[in-house]
């Protein structure tokens, strides 16, 4: 058993790892075959494209609803970038019902989409953490003939270790930089939107907290989503974009209000498969 558990250890995260570029390279061009109705993004957000001539104007818009597999469709309740702006397909699943509830929202998140792909982050962050898993590697090898026999499990896990920091780290750092990129591309209408969208989502993440205290904290950040930056830095951020382009924050009106709030209830609880709707009879 340890002669197999030795070198699955060792080598496995290295493995996994890889497994993202394919992922990012074929994947894509799975999804545009599977999907019946597409759009392009050109069509949704022309000013972003006007302005960036170098960004590939076959990227898709895809509605997860429209797939046959259900964990597809529950995989993509916000949009997100499958591909690269230099490889085969690039594509953006998203969910109908966000764009129906806050298009200005919408349009930024798919720019911050836009941004993973016009960078290739998928690519680069799975090559990051493969190269954390071999840093790992060498570290194993440099320790294990040094450690007692009992501490040797602990010392196998340094691939997993360092490669699973380097994932988090690269990946909450090019989260970042897409919205940044969002920001800067973003039309004062569109960041009205986001950060309507991100208050009222910490909002029902302070209420759900109470019942749920291992999946939403009490600031109302998602506990378990250690990829993305927090909720409240992110909202942070697009007020500071608003207040440096000397435009005040807009009050939300209470019907937009009771909108955002049925979309966050319907997302989680398909995300987490919990129910939510009785902490929030106004919404239902």
């Amino acid at each position: 058993m340890a002669a197999f558990l030795a070198p699955l250890m060792t080598y496995g995260p290295s493995v996994y790892c890889l497994t993202g570029i394919p992922s990012t390279t074929i994947f894509p061009s799975y999804i545009k075959h599977v999907s019946v109705a597409k759009r392009l993004a050109k069509d949704l957000l022309p000013d972003l494209f006007q302005k960036m001539k170098n960004l590939r104007d076959d990227i898709l818009l895809i509605d997860a609803a429209q797939f046959n597999r259900a964990d597809l469709a529950e995989k993509y309740l916000y949009p997100a970038a499958l591909g690269t702006n230099f490889g085969h397909s690039a594509v953006i699943c998203y969910s109908q019902d966000l764009e129906n509830v806050d298009s200005d929202a919408f349009r930024l998140i798919c720019k911050h989409e836009i941004s993973h792909l016009y960078w290739g982050d998928g690519l680069i962050i799975s090559l990051i953490a493969f190269l954390g898993t071999l840093v790992g590697i060498v570290a194993l090898n440099a320790l294990k003939v040094y450690v007692a026999w009992w501490l040797a499990p602990a010392v196998y896990c340094l691939p997993f270790i360092v490669g699973i920091n380097a994932y988090v780290i690269a990946t909450q750092f090019k989260e970042g930089w897409a919205d940044a990129f969002a920001a800067d591309k973003a039309t004062p209408d569109e960041l009205h939107g986001i950060c309507r969208l991100l208050q009222v989502q910490i909002e029902v993440g302070k209420v759900v907290h109470a019942t749920s205290p291992r999946i939403f904290t009490k600031e109302g950040n998602i506990a378990s989503d250690i990829t993305h930056l927090p909720l409240t830095k992110r909202l942070e951020f697009f007020t500071k974009e608003l207040q440096d382009r000397k435009i005040d924050r807009q009050e939300i009106p209470a019907e937009k209000v009771q909108q955002l709030r049925a979309f966050h209830i319907r997302t989680y609880e398909k995300m987490f498969k919990i129910k939510l709707a009785h902490l929030f009879p106004k919404a239902s």
